[in-house]
């Protein structure tokens, strides 16, 4: 296999990363990538997307997961194979249930590592919070303001502190443990100094996990410390016995992603970028991105094995999403009974009741869709669905089918929908036909007074191991947008109002055209005698001088991405890039919420098929996957 990058994130980790996973996906097709792991934080959120992405790229796709631990450390895992992906859904399945939203909490027995000060000093009258964030170690400059991190920055967000759940090293015989990059412990412990904690950590992770299942990460972004640091852990991984890898560890796809990923990193900590510049929050080059196998060869020349190893773990990595043996959680049917036989019975005897008299196109019809359901093994489908319209009219709900459904009159004699198809001329092939895959489309509507009454039914018939909520990703959208970039970037907060009050719900105008919107006259030439925009700064809250320049201020001697011409005037550039900002931002993750009326029933254990977190009503849960990825499996 050609060059492998393991560990790449998205924007699935949640302010996290800037790319989505169809562009890394892009990206690394680019730079002759042959195989892409995806790893973001504390979840698999975008592994639908990302697998049929790589498929389509000709690109061999890796799965895994970058778990937060309890004591403050990072571990990704890749998923071998279909049991590997298991264990990691049920790791973050457990870890997120244990803490609360943003908060999970996980150990893994037999890791004895030292517990970070992630907690303020807890007080006796206040609850505990998480501590300011903090610059990683192997980020810090030998000088400048803060080089620890912010000092006494108040936060008010509370710290989970319940019991972490524990994950045994053999319920991850399936995964393997990719050790290293800028906010592991391995390399926090090197950049302190201690070498004998360094190889104690890898030596602990070598006996819980074994030497075929982990590896020591080797990374280069051209920070002044990165060459010293990549020897370091490989002498680490020799003297401890376990093999490395050569990868970038990317947490955006190109050069272009950059801005909005130090955008992302404000919005994330509830600061401006000149803050986050100052405090070293933002990454220091745009070298955290996705580079080409002889790029990484130039900078870890003295490691070609680490290339080899990379290789060898990305074939042996091969996890396939077909679910479609556990699609359905097993309709009760009388003994003696199938599916089948109970969906003919209950076919034939509403034909009866509904067309009198019984017509030969009807029976034909009827015939012709029964065996088209036998062919595609679809009965227990059609019956779960005719049990909770049945479930519904007992209790005087107010629900109907819509859709392509309307098609069938299997689903009319089921009363899911209520429109005759054969008096209408409608046709079956619409909504399903021999060679359709998954499951056809059916929306049923329901009251929302009642709607919390259906979920509640599904839930105890089918059992809370089995049913969760399905997820709607929250992504920014032109007003959300407008606000939290505009906040990030310093603009006036009056300004930045009437920006969001003006602009569309949802689509972003040209800059002219949302500037005039909020009756701004966006100021051309260098006339303006410096000013970008009545009433405003030229360049508000030192833009210029902290998002494109924060590069040139951390590593002078990295190399500069090829950026776009200077305009002829600089005075709109702080608007000129809060725009790009703001359309590269539409559609980016922004949190996790629950689809009011999606549900995922599976035949097998929930956390066997997708991660689950924690709902806001006790007692449910919700996927980690949306309904689309849910469709799509």
């Amino acid at each position: 296999m050609s060059f492998a990058e393991l560990a790449a994130r998205s924007h699935y980790s949640f302010l996290e990363g800037s790319a989505s996973p169809r562009t890394l996906v892009q990206a690394a097709a680019a730079l002759g990538i042959g195989a892409l792991g995806l790893c973001d934080r504390n979840g698999l959120y975008g592994a639908v997307e990302f697998v049929q992405a790589a498929q389509d790229a000709g690109i061999h796709p890796i799965l895994g997961t970058e778990l937060e631990l309890a004591d403050g450390a990072r571990l990704r895992l890749l998923a071998r194979d279909r049991d590997g992906y298991r264990q990691l859904c049920r790791a973050v399945s457990a870890a997120q249930l244990a803490g609360v939203k943003a908060q999970p909490r996980l150990r893994i027995a037999g890791l004895d590592t030292e517990p970070a000060a992630i907690a303020a000093t807890p007080s006796r009258r206040k609850r505990p919070t998480l501590a300011p964030p903090e610059r990683p170690r192997a980020l810090r400059p030998s000088a400048g303001p803060f080089p620890e991190g912010w000092p006494s920055l108040p936060s008010s967000t509370p710290l989970a502190t319940g019991e972490p759940a524990e994950v045994a090293p053999d319920d991850l015989s399936g995964c393997i443990a990719l050790v290293g990059g800028p906010r592991s412990r391995l390399v926090d412990l090197l950049v302190r100094g201690d070498r004998r904690g360094a190889l104690r950590h890898v030596e602990l992770l070598r006996e819980s996990f074994g030497r075929d299942r982990m590896a020591v990460l080797l990374t280069n972004h051209l920070h002044p410390a990165d060459p010293w640091m990549a020897e370091e852990c490989a002498t680490v991984a020799q003297r401890a016995g376990v093999g490395t890898v050569a990868g970038a560890a990317p947490e955006h796809a190109t050069c272009d992603d950059k801005p909005l990923l130090d955008v992302l990193t404000a919005i994330r900590h509830r600061t401006t970028l000149d803050q986050a510049a100052a405090h070293g929050l933002l990454l220091p080059n745009s070298e955290h991105r996705l580079h080409s196998e002889r790029t990484l060869r130039a900078r870890l020349r003295a490691h070609p094995e680490a290339f080899d190893n990379a290789a060898r773990i990305a074939a042996e990595c091969a996890v396939s999403l077909d679910f479609s043996d556990v699609r359905f959680p097993g309709f009760p049917v009388p003994d003696g009974e199938t599916p089948f036989s109970v969906l003919y019975a209950l076919c034939q005897e509403a034909v009866q009741q509904r067309y009198r008299p019984m017509t030969q196109e009807v029976a034909a019809r009827l015939q012709r869709e029964l065996e088209v359901i036998a062919k595609t093994g679809l009965a227990e489908f059609f019956l779960i669905t005719w049990d909770i319209m049945r479930f519904a009219r007992e209790h005087a709900i107010p629900g109907q089918g819509r859709g392509s459904a309307a098609d069938s009159i299997v689903a009319y004699l089921l009363g899911i929908t209520r429109v005759d198809p054969v008096a209408h001329d409608l046709l079956f092939e619409r909504f399903l036909h021999e060679d359709h895959q998954g499951t056809p489309d059916i929306d049923i509507d329901f009251s929302t007074d009642h709607r919390e009454q259906v979920l509640q039914y599904v839930y105890d018939k089918y059992g809370s191991e089995r049913t969760g909520m399905v997820a709607n990703v929250v992504t920014f959208r032109p007003r959300m947008a407008i606000r939290q970039v505009g906040a990030a970037m310093g603009f006036p907060e009056t300004i930045v109002d009437r920006l969001a009050r003006n602009a569309d719900g949802w689509y972003m105008a040209d800059l002219d055209t949302t500037l005039r919107a909020a009756g701004i006259a966006p100021v051309t030439g260098a006339a303006a005698g410096g000013e970008g925009v009545p009433g405003t700064p030229s360049d508000p809250g030192g833009i210029r001088g902290s998002t494109l320049a924060a590069d040139r201020r951390h590593t002078p001697a990295a190399p500069r991405c090829p950026g776009p011409p200077s305009p002829p005037a600089a005075a709109n550039l702080p608007w000129q890039q809060f725009v790009d900002v703001l359309r590269r931002i539409e559609g980016t993750p922004r949190h996790l919420s629950i689809h009011v009326g999606g549900m995922l029933v599976t035949g097998e254990p929930l956390v066997d098929v997708v991660p689950v977190e924690r709902a806001t009503m006790p007692g449910r849960v919700v996927v980690q996957f949306d309904k689309d990825d849910v469709e799509d499996l």
